[in-house]
């Protein structure tokens, strides 16, 4: 395989895994929400909706702060310094904390998007894909 080929399936393999993430992401959201609505239209907790985006972003919190020990880079200008500055290395644990924090938050009723997620989340398998095959030393070969 020449590495032409190799540039193209790599980058058929990185979009078709974010595409894939993207799919699972919008799906935890809607499970998430239909089972919170389905839990409190059984129970007729129907108050709990007034605290559901405040218990989502706690849960999203709290998930940061113990389980990746607050580091968690946000936004597409994080992305952009990663290019810029740190030869496009980004954190393994992007793969898929921002999928964890926007199903919690957005599945709960918060009121941010999935795009940036999905943004992080292609960024990071892209950057590991690439760390693991040391495809960033050729680059060159199409610039």
């Amino acid at each position: 395989m020449t590495d032409r080929q190799f540039f193209i399936l790599s980058s058929i393999l990185v979009g078709s895994s974010a595409g894939l993430v993207a799919v699972g992401l919008k799906f935890l959201v809607h499970q998430t929400a239909a089972f919170v609505a389905d839990y409190s239209e059984t129970h007729q907790l129907f108050w709990l909706f007034a605290f559901l985006p405040l218990i989502g972003i706690s849960a999203s919190a709290l998930y940061v702060i113990k389980i990746l020990k607050g580091n968690l880079k946000k936004g597409s200008a994080e992305i952009q310094y990663a290019i810029a500055k740190q030869s496009s290395a980004l954190p393994s644990t992007q793969m898929y904390s921002h999928v964890i924090t926007s199903a919690l938050t957005v599945g709960l009723g918060g009121s941010t998007g999935l795009e940036s997620p999905i943004v992080s989340t292609g960024a990071a398998i892209g950057s590991n894909y690439a760390r693991a095959y040391t495809l960033i030393i050729k680059t060159e070969l199409f610039c």
